[in-house]
């Protein structure tokens, strides 16, 4: 039996969420963009467990993050647009559709604000230990 087809709408909360990942996005790209001409020609690409880095390619890399969470982020908002594919552990039913639907949604919109702000994370201390202004 196919799950039903309903359209979640999305409260201020979950607006907030969307917002706030898009925020961050763009928040990236500046950095990248701001910091860019600063920056040495070799920067660090890689880093091992205690932070240091370990390997060193060239300056261009520093937009590959950017490029991947932009894309992971409209991916996963796509993905969002079609809550009764998703696998559930329980048998969606016309009653318990929408509970089930803003639930797995929800979670979906948290697991790319937290990959965004990773992300983030990771392009900022690339562009400090590179030497930039981050």
């Amino acid at each position: 039996m196919a799950n039903p087809k309903i359209k979640i709408l999305l409260t201020p909360f979950d607006k907030a969420i969307e917002s706030l990942c898009w925020l961050l996005i763009i928040s990236i790209w500046i950095l990248v963009f701001v910091n860019y001409p600063k920056l040495p020609d070799i920067i660090p690409i890689h880093f091992d467990l205690s932070g240091n880095a370990d390997g060193f390619g060239a300056k261009e890399n520093l937009f590959a993050l950017p490029i991947v969470i932009t894309i992971l982020a409209i991916g996963l908002s796509f993905l969002n647009k079609f809550p009764h594919i998703f696998n559930y552990m329980a048998a969606i039913t016309p009653g318990n559709a929408i509970r089930q639907y803003t639930l797995a949604t929800r979670f979906i919109r948290f697991l790319k604000l937290g990959t965004v702000i990773i992300f983030g994370m990771i392009v900022f201390g690339m562009i400090r230990s590179a030497g930039g202004n981050a």
